[in-house]
């Protein structure tokens, strides 16, 4: 201090540079968007992330993330997502300390990396004649126009353990008719999808329950 006045002033910074960017994945829900997600660093410090792509076209002009979606993912919408083209991603990571770059990470997210959001509207009928028979339909995610999925129904009765699903594969069809069930008990079930060709199955829809009613011997007996 100099006369009460302040003469120098040292700013300390505490901490390191970025560690070297990690990018998760990058994933469309329906082959014409998709999103590249990636790890944050836990530092004091605050860091920016800006991720960079070229096309595997010899032309190699950088472009930038279209649409940042908080600090940790990117949004490709219709406007720069590409059917049959591979991506070459790198991430940036900068603080007050330094900056480091992620390895290239290469992809073709709307072929490769396809992950449908669940079946919607899934509901079931219960046939009039025989209550152990029920007939179940859903419909493909909202969001899908052109791609071709495929499903799977699981479902279980209360009598089973949580885990132990019956798996019935129905192709391509939205519906799928239940025969045998326990009568007079309650059933769970759930569906999922994933692309024909290709992709990850999605995660379930949420679980349904469903009340069976009498089988037809039973009630053909009761009446005698």
């Amino acid at each position: 201090l100099v006369d009460g006045k302040v003469q120098t002033q040292v700013v300390l910074k505490i901490g390191r540079k970025p560690q070297v960017p990690k990018i998760q994945d990058c994933i469309s829900k329906n082959a014409d968007t998709f999103r590249c997600t990636w790890a944050v660093e836990d530092s004091d410090l605050e860091t920016h992330y800006r991720l960079f792509y070229t096309f595997n076209d010899g032309k190699r002009i950088r472009h930038e993330c279209p649409e940042y979606e908080g600090v940790d993912s990117c949004f490709f919408g219709y406007d720069h997502a590409y059917l049959n083209t591979r991506y070459r991603f790198v991430l940036h990571a900068t603080n007050a300390l330094g900056s480091a770059t992620s390895r290239p990470y290469f992809v073709d997210p709307t072929t490769e990396r396809v992950k449908p959001d669940p079946p919607c509207d899934v509901h079931t009928k219960l046939r009039h004649n025989d209550g152990t028979k029920v007939k179940v339909h859903w419909r493909s995610p909202r969001d899908i126009l052109f791609l071709s999925l495929q499903y799977e129904l699981q479902y279980r009765s209360e009598n089973d353990q949580k885990d132990d699903w019956t798996v019935r594969k129905t192709g391509e069809q939205t519906n799928f008719l239940l025969l045998g069930l326990e009568p007079n008990t309650r059933h769970f079930l759930r569906v999922r999808c994933k692309p024909v060709l290709g992709g990850f199955w999605s995660t379930y829809s949420d679980v349904m329950e469903i009340m069976t009613g009498q089988s037809p011997d039973r009630t053909r007996h009761h009446l005698t």
